[in-house]
């Protein structure tokens, strides 16, 4: 199965437009970069996915459904976290902070990687956030895109588990809300304009 990656926040989905569009109207732009700079994060736990642990989603639109397999296991100095019905081809190796061994961290981290965010670390009851991204030209060229501002609306119980229920907003569209889990720091729930992804089950 080939699989195309869930974008869950519609600022993605302009990001990508945007870049497209830049190697496409210009030839003379060399490998045009979207660049993240984001607020400091003051995480508060470590990395809590462990290998062997399987998670699995549902994902719906009203255009389709998916179901999203995510496996955990140990990597060379890190932890994998890789989507079973990509076969392999999409994987991210964190370290015990969550950030990308090997590269920066990003504010959304692999966009097709539901499971978990460097953010939710982070979280407390009073906890924001923000992150804007760029399209760079060169070193010293670069053309904003959007920001994105990240809050705990609350803590509350979901599904018989201790939640924190974070809003996300662009400055495009709908803010997409998620049920972060306050021990395992993984995603519950997610909901946005046109979609929701629910976590049915996990293991290990």
């Amino acid at each position: 199965m080939k699989f195309d990656p869930v974008t869950v926040a519609s600022v993605v989905v302009l990001i990508l437009l945007v870049a497209l569009a830049a190697t496409q109207i210009s030839t003379t732009l060399v490998n045009p970069e979207i660049v993240s700079v984001d607020a400091p994060l003051y995480k508060n736990t470590e990395l809590q996915l462990r290998s062997g642990e399987v998670y699995k989603y549902v994902y719906d639109s009203t255009n389709s459904t998916m179901e999203i397999t995510y496996e955990v296991r140990d990597g060379p100095g890190c932890t994998i976290v890789s989507i079973a019905e990509a076969q392999g081809s999409a994987a991210v190796c964190l370290d015990s902070y969550g950030e990308r061994v090997g590269g920066p961290e990003k504010g959304f981290g692999d966009p097709t990687v539901l499971l978990f965010k460097p953010w939710m670390l982070a979280l407390n009851e009073s906890w924001r956030w923000n992150s804007s991204f760029y399209l760079a030209f060169g070193d010293s060229e670069s053309e904003h895109i959007s920001d994105m501002s990240y809050r705990v609306v609350r803590r509350e119980s979901y599904l018989g588990r201790d939640a924190f229920l974070v809003e996300i907003k662009a400055d495009i569209g709908e803010p997409e809300y998620q049920w972060v889990d306050a021990e395992k720091r993984i995603s519950l729930r997610i909901i946005g304009e046109g979609y929701e992804v629910v976590l049915k089950n996990w293991s290990g």
